[in-house]
This record gives structure tokens, C-alpha cells and sequence, in this order.
């Protein structure tokens, strides 16, 4: 994706894609892997993808191909243009493996330079994704409302950033 270089023409590796918007998104099916490019600057790559049914859980896989680069990979999930529903986690850098608690659904990931300020033309970066089940016995009970009655023994698990569990004494 991207809009103008400033660089020579032709000096993307496979040329330029055209994944700039939702509406040329390149759909990613479950636990496939993709190697792309961050380039020319500006470059934002979407991907489609689907969280099934009975599934809560989005595992985001992001890595570029070279332990130094001069872009600082990032992404976001997206369910719609103008709404941003997670986003890499912070202090990590350049290669992620996080979960994010969602409901199923069409959702976006856009693969972008943080700063979109540099290119990298030869070392990719790799993007999968994968859904769980939340292992949360006690989900979904994130609001006070939903409080689980605490009795002899309870567990709960926090599943991903975000996620709440409430308990409530009879």
C-alpha cells in the first residue's frame, strides 16, 4: 500500500501492493502465514479476517524477517474504518505475539511503520493469526452485573488485556 516514494520507481521488492483501505484488504485465512513489505513509505497493508463462532480469542503473529530495520512494525485491529478495537502491544519491538479479547465477527489487521516515516525493501515481515476459546470458566461475566457468586473455591483467568472478572459475596 502506500501512496508515493520519493524513492526510485520499481524499488519495492515485488513492486507496490495495493492492500490501502478496507475495500482492497487482502483476506488471511486462519493460520496461514504472509510475507509482505513495508513499502514505499506511508505504507499501510490490511488484511481480512474472521472470528468464528465460539470463538473469543484473536492471536496476532507479527514479526519482521531481520533483527534491524529502520521502520518500527506496529498494527492495528480494526473493526471498521473508524474503529480501532486493539493495537500491538507497547515495548515490544518489531515482533508480537499477543491475544486480544473479541467477539466473532469480519475484523481488519492494518501493518504499518508506527511512524511512517521509513520503508524496508528486502526484509518482509511475517503476519499470521489464530482464534482460541476463551479458558475462562467464569467469562463472560466482565461487567459488575454479571458477577459470579462466590462459593467454597472459584478460579477465573485473565485471558488478554482488557478482559475483567467479577466475584460477588451471597
Amino acid at each position: 500500500g502506500g501512496e508515493g516514494d520519493g524513492g526510485r520507481p520499481g524499488s519495492c521488492t515485488g513492486g507496490v501492493d495495493r492492500m490501502i483501505s478496507l475495500d482492497t484488504a487482502q483476506t488471511l485465512a486462519e493460520g496461514s502465514e504472509t510475507v509482505n513489505y513495508i513499502c514505499p513509505r506511508l505504507d499501510n497493508d490490511y488484511y481480512r479476517i474472521e472470528i468464528p463462532a465460539g470463538k473469543q480469542l484473536l492471536r496476532v503473529k507479527l514479526q519482521l524477517s531481520a533483527p534491524v530495520s529502520p521502520i518500527n512494525l506496529t498494527y492495528l485491529v480494526l473493526k471498521d474504518a473508524n474503529t480501532v478495537v486493539g493495537r500491538a502491544p507497547e515495548g515490544q519491538n518489531n515482533a508480537y505475539n499477543a491475544l486480544h479479547c473479541l467477539a466473532p465477527g469480519t475484523y481488519y489487521l492494518q501493518v504499518l511503520d508506527q511512524a511512517n516515516d521509513a520503508r524496508v525493501e528486502k526484509n518482509g515481515y511475517r503476519l499470521s493469526y489464530a482464534t482460541e476459546s476463551d479458558p475462562d470458566s467464569q467469562a463472560p461475566n466482565g461487567e459488575r452485573g454479571k458477577a459470579t457468586t462466590v462459593g467454597a473455591t472459584n478460579s477465573g483467568r485473565i485471558s488478554c488485556t482488557g478482559d475483567r472478572d467479577f466475584f460477588k459475596v451471597a
